[in-house]
């Protein structure tokens, strides 16, 4: 799974939030805390990193691709 990622533009830095990535670096799910929150962990080393609602949950691709869910 990827998770969507809010981006910032920095006009000092140079960076536009529109040319950001939109999806986080593959993860996998750790456990349900409620029916629509789940823990998130890094998929290689599966230490736990963050909370997320599943609307904003993608499936993740071996292509490296980003896929809505259905």
């Amino acid at each position: 799974m990827v998770h969507r990622v809010k981006a910032l533009s920095s006009k000092g830095k140079g960076i536009s939030a529109k040319l950001e990535l939109r999806c986080s670096k593959p993860m996998v799910i750790a456990k349900f805390l409620k029916p629509n929150v789940v823990q998130l962990a890094n998929a290689e080393t599966g230490v736990v990193v963050r909370k997320a609602h599943v609307c904003q949950l993608k499936k993740y691709q071996k292509d490296g691709r980003c896929q809505a869910q259905d």
